[in-house]
């Protein structure tokens, strides 16, 4: 799982298991949630979004299957 740490006002950390379509973020708020099904494409235009909290409100937040995880 490819992950790297972000600085935007929603989103503190970004992971991607490309094998298993799996992207895990967790929101400043302290949320982490895990979205299935992602595909790679999806994640590379979040990386690369000027406004990476505004892509992911729009593209992934309600569009893919998700659950809350707990973080330990």
């Amino acid at each position: 799982m490819t992950g790297r740490h972000v600085n935007p006002t929603v989103l503190h950390s970004i992971r991607y298991k490309a094998e298993e379509k799996l992207l895990e973020v967790e929101l400043h708020a302290g949320e982490a949630l895990q979205y299935y099904g992602v595909p790679a494409e999806v994640y590379e235009g979040l990386m690369s979004a000027e406004s990476r909290g505004q892509y992911f409100d729009r593209r992934i937040r309600l569009c893919y299957r998700h659950k809350k995880i707990i973080k330990i």
